[in-house]
């Protein structure tokens, strides 16, 4: 190696690179056991349980949430409203009559959308002309 310092110089130069690549071995070391342990730590049942339940949780939040549009509220705020809700019922023994209201009132509003686009199907088609 050719260098413009002194010959005394040049192993305190390599001294320095020798506990500079010390160093920074140590460090590499130290991150490959946080590594491990990071590894180790999330191989676990219930970390592996609850990180599921989060990816889940997410995914039924993006695709609900498309599906529940209402203005100045999203599904984050709807669910749990929702959800006490229906343990209130629970508890009330009132589930079942609500549940048919529900299937009732979803069978009166598919019976009405049905007549409006038969309605609207009957009025798109022009009645031929009798004056001809």
């Amino acid at each position: 190696m050719i260098t413009n310092e002194p010959d005394d110089a040049l192993p305190l130069s390599l001294a320095k690179r020798k506990e500079r690549l010390t160093r920074e071995g140590a460090a590499y070391r130290a991150a490959i056991q946080t590594a491990r342990t990071t590894v180790s730590h999330n191989l676990h049942v219930d970390v592996l349980a609850r990180s599921l339940v989060g990816h889940l949780k997410g995914s039924m939040f993006a695709t609900l949430g498309g599906l529940v549009k209402l203005k100045g509220s999203n599904l984050q705020t709807l669910l749990p409203v929702a959800l006490s809700a229906f343990s209130f019922a629970s508890r009330l023994k009132i589930l079942r009559p609500i549940a048919r209201v529900g299937v009732i009132i979803g069978v009166i509003g598919l019976g009405l959308r049905f007549i409006a686009r038969r309605k609207q199907q009957q009025a798109s088609v022009l009645p031929p002309d009798a004056s001809h």
